[in-house]
């Protein structure tokens, strides 16, 4: 009886514990072409560090590639995956931790047009 007691105790605990709450800081689209294209992040990152890069709805079947910066960053569609600062978007999309300088992303395609959603969050989802 005494176990039960401690774990339903623990478990009272446990859901009473305030979960560490996500917040949107802003939000910008790029319309990824063959040429770069690059947007400013809408807030800064040291209030909001996380960065989820999403194909806008339709455009997962052109990929994009990625790059964050500062100031006018370009793209470019030979840029390898591996680094957090550049790369291929996987299909399912990236959220990236980012340093305080990095104030712009900039996207391009290999072929047509895709649309790329950069949302600033306190923290990348689990």
């Amino acid at each position: 009886m005494k176990h039960f007691l401690a774990a339903a105790a623990l478990a009272a605990v446990l859901a009473c514990s305030p979960a560490e709450a996500q917040t949107v800081g802003g939000s910008v689209s790029i319309n990824a072409t063959t040429s770069s294209a690059n947007a400013a992040l809408p807030v800064s990152t040291q209030a909001y560090p996380a960065v989820l890069l999403e194909y806008g709805v339709g455009a997962a079947s052109n990929e994009i590639w990625y790059a964050l910066g500062v100031g006018n960053t370009t793209a470019a569609s030979t840029t390898q995956p591996g680094g957090p600062n550049a790369g291929a978007l996987p299909s399912v999309g990236l959220c990236l931790s980012v340093g305080g300088g990095v104030n712009f992303v900039a996207a391009i395609t290999g072929t047509a047009t895709a649309t790329l959603r950069v949302t600033q969050l306190t923290t990348c989802p689990p």
